[in-house]
């Protein structure tokens, strides 16, 4: 028993060597191909060669078959890969290990589900087996465990070789001792070669390190793309890893495959903005969003709808303006004035919708009635002290005044007077509001209020 337990600890000690130095250096993990060398190397050739393990040395102890001799190789493997459970346990091992990081997403483990299945409970019977047979020394005189019986070996007191009476008999002796232990040790280089050769070869790249590195990250790219197609990031990623890769036919794949899951998202998000407006046609958010979407798709008339039912079901000046204001910049001028001009109508004194005013009849190239609204509009904002708004009124002026031309001195002067009337009119309108008019009135879809 204490035989079996030192080699059980060496063989161990051996197998998490053999596990960790693939995985920590080339990253593999091959658990069962460690084992099954370790047993070769740490039991079948020493138990072949000279009937003995460390542990079995230790104690004085040896394994041997039918006559005393050595056990045959087919058995000692059987033994001690099989009776002695060291094979099963290892794949049992590997496949919990293996769902567990899978699971917890360290690795990837894939395997043909019916075989895991098929090969998880022979190996769990088979190692229950080894593990019950292991007490069978507990009620027999010859102390063999079921290994034992299977492979036809025993365990006994270790019986000295015979005594040389010559010197010629001690020489022959002396010889084929040294040519087993030269056998051995090349079985033992061998298989230390094939324990850390086999990771080193299947982790060399079959092609240039950076193309290797650069097929790694595709690889990685294609998962990600393939969680979320319509993610623009994610495809133009792949995309470009794909060029550098010259994969033209992948670029054209994924460019489609990304188009065709846009658009089955914005098809989505549409029905589901649609339902919202029917519902609601004064949300903001919902709105501005079917807006984006509408225009996108150049869908100006049913966006011009939308917009016209959100703003019926809320009048106010400010979503007036703004629809005016969207109603110009996409071709719809002649609309954009005339609601522009009634807001203004309705509050002469925000500088804001006097600018929106002039943007639209500036679109219908009426410079004289742009030239003055914006003239009103630099007016009203640098008496309220807004200084931003002067400056963006100032802006689309400049067109303006060029197509305008420059204005006599009486056009000047009766420009002069209106505004300075505006102004007046203005501040006392600002004083019975108590200072709390804005400035800046005009609110889309989308946006805060």
């Amino acid at each position: 028993m204490l035989a079996g337990l030192v080699d059980f600890v060496l063989v161990a000690v051996l197998c998490a060597v053999t596990f960790l130095f693939p995985l920590l250096t080339r990253g593999l993990a091959l658990p069962m191909w460690g084992v099954l060398l370790v047993m070769v190397g740490y039991s079948v050739v020493p138990l072949y060669a000279f009937k003995k393990t460390i542990g079995l040395a230790l104690f004085k102890l040896e394994l041997v078959g039918k006559g005393g001799h050595s056990v045959d190789a087919g058995n000692l493997l059987f033994r001690e890969l099989i009776g002695r459970g060291f094979l099963p346990i290892a794949y049992l091992l590997t496949v919990v290990s293996g769902l567990i990081a899978s699971m917890l997403g360290l690795t990837a483990f894939v395997a043909p589900e019916g075989a895991l299945r098929l090969y998880f409970v022979v190996c769990g019977f088979a190692a229950a087996l080894a593990v019950l047979g292991h007490f069978l020394v507990l009620n027999r005189d010859d102390r063999r465990t079921l290994a034992d019986l299977f492979a036809g070996s025993v365990v006994r007191v270790a019986v000295p070789a015979p005594v040389a009476h010559d010197e010629e008999e001690k020489a022959v002796s002396r010889a084929a001792l040294g040519a087993k232990v030269r056998t051995v040790l090349v079985l033992e280089g061998l298989i230390a070669a094939a324990v850390f050769g086999l990771p080193w070869f299947l982790a060399q790249p079959s092609e240039p390190k950076e193309l290797y590195t650069m097929r790694l990250r595709k690889t990685a790219a294609e998962k990600q793309f393939a969680q979320d197609p319509a993610d623009d990031s994610r495809a133009a990623d792949l995309v470009q890893m794909l060029r550098a890769l010259k994969d033209e036919e992948g670029v054209k794949r994924v460019i489609g495959t990304h188009e065709q899951a846009v658009a089955a998202r914005d098809q989505q998000r549409e029905v589901a903005l649609e339902k919202r407006v029917q519902e609601n046609p004064a949300d903001e958010v919902a709105v501005g969003s079917l807006l984006d979407i509408l225009e996108e798709q150049e869908k100006l008339t049913e966006a011009k709808a939308l917009y016209a039912k959100h703003v019926a079901a809320d009048p106010d000046l400010g979503k007036r303006a703004g629809y005016g204001r969207w109603l110009a910049a996409n071709g719809f001028a002649a609309e954009a004035t005339q609601i522009q001009g009634d807001v203004v109508r309705q509050a002469p004194s925000v500088a804001e919708f006097r600018t929106l005013y002039g943007v639209a009849l500036a679109e219908e190239e009426k410079w004289a009635e742009a030239y003055e609204q914006f003239y009103f509009a630099v007016a009203l904002a640098k008496a309220q002290g807004d200084d931003e708004g002067a400056d963006d009124a100032e802006v689309e002026w400049e067109p303006v005044k060029a197509q305008r031309g420059a204005l006599s001195k009486s056009e000047r002067k009766a420009l002069e007077k209106a505004a300075a009337q505006l102004v007046k009119a203005a501040r006392a309108q600002w004083a019975l509001d108590g200072g709390q008019s804005k400035a800046k009135a005009v609110t889309v879809p989308g946006t805060a209020q």
